[in-house]
């Protein structure tokens, strides 16, 4: 069988997209690396929160369901992720890691998964923004006896042993995780640049619906607001951190210079020895499975306007700045996904419920990678 359209990764980005086919008709399927659906959020850190209320959580075509100014846990965006899936019907084949992506001189395009091979004539990886984690090639430098995670996999402090710990870098992430540890151990933090501090609620509203009436939440990543948001520092949400700075609960460090075993150097002239290191240091966009010329930069990294690949038929979903500053967050996925769509629905023989036939939209703009 040759399917209209695969879609990898079930994630918000993905399930996004699905819906938009699910209502066009077409025969398509989302392949999820993991053995559930909602689980690269059961796997982060136990005590995560969106800092977005739920009112803008909510995927197209289903509400979240928690309060609209509540702020939603990992577990319950997870739920939410499975209700969806349940609740639109979506085609979701479990424990289906892509092995190879390639396309054939016809023009369709193979994937192979731990499950088996699909073919489609249209792809979109959604594979998300966070997909490999990233260590630093320092961290090798530092003694067996000191533990060392990435927060990737950090659930709780317990985790670590006691004693002091250094997290290191200064995101959302690494500033919660940060602010958790320090109610029961000494805490170091190393970061690039003084962290922004943003608070989660400002006059009685949350701080992402002010960016958002201000129109920053949704900017586009060529209007003059994209382009200086992308040149800013993003901030950190919540003022707990700061807090335990003052109070002298969390120290604040540079960055590091050098490693000796379990002695730390930065590059102000200071050390320490700790117990534990957290590596907050983000993600590296990971594309060696895709085997489609033209797809990849020099740097391994997507070729595409918004989305669109340069090869026809291929998408992207959820990259970082894709179309705006909102596309790598879950408020951001429908507006996306409704883009891609749209360009993916057009001039293609496609396999639908019933019999094939060919979906025309003439209504929406030329865009590139449009057949």
């Amino acid at each position: 069988m040759v399917y209209h359209s695969l879609i990898l990764g079930a994630g918000q980005a993905g399930l996004a997209t699905a819906y938009y086919l699910r209502r066009a008709g077409v025969s398509f399927l989302v392949l999820e690396a993991s053995n559930a659906v909602g689980n690269s959020w059961v796997h982060r850190y136990d005590s995560l929160r969106l800092f977005s209320p739920a009112r803008y959580d909510a995927l197209p075509g289903l509400p979240f369901p928690q309060p609209p100014e509540s702020y939603p846990t990992k577990n319950e965006v997870a739920a939410y992720l499975r209700q969806y899936v349940a609740h639109h019907q979506l085609p979701v084949q479990l424990n289906a890691s892509v092995r190879e992506l390639t396309r054939g001189a016809d023009g369709v395009f193979t994937v192979k998964t731990a499950h088996g091979e699909y073919r489609a004539y249209r792809v979109v990886v959604a594979t998300g923004s966070s997909f490999s984690p990233m260590i630093p090639p320092v961290a090798a430098q530092l003694a067996d006896s000191v533990f060392q995670v990435h927060s990737r996999h950090y659930h709780l402090p317990s985790q670590l042993p006691m004693g002091p710990v250094l997290v290191v870098g200064a995101g959302n992430s690494g500033a919660q995780i940060a602010a958790e540890l320090a109610c029961s151990r000494p805490v170091a933090l190393s970061e690039k640049d003084k962290p922004r501090f943003w608070p989660i609620t400002f006059l009685g509203k949350s701080t992402v619906w002010w960016t958002d009436k201000l129109g920053l939440l949704h900017a586009a990543t060529d209007s003059w607001a994209g382009q200086l948001i992308r040149r800013l520092q993003e901030p950190d949400f919540g003022y707990a951190l700061p807090r335990l700075i003052k109070r002298g609960k969390v120290e604040e460090k540079p960055l590091i210079a050098r490693i000796s075993g379990s002695t730390i150097f930065f590059t102000d002239g200071s050390q320490g020895q700790y117990r534990a290191v957290v590596w907050a240091t983000g993600y590296r966009l990971n594309f060696t499975w895709l085997q489609v010329p033209d797809a990849l930069d020099e740097q391994q990294q997507p070729l595409h306007y918004q989305g669109i690949s340069v090869v026809p038929g291929l998408y992207f979903m959820g990259l970082p700045w894709q179309r705006a500053r909102s596309s790598s967050l879950i408020c951001g996925a429908g507006r996306d996904a409704e883009f891609i769509a749209r360009d993916l629905l057009r001039y293609v023989p496609i396999p639908t419920t019933s019999a094939p036939t060919i979906n025309r939209v003439s209504s929406v703009p030329h865009t590139p990678g449009a057949v």
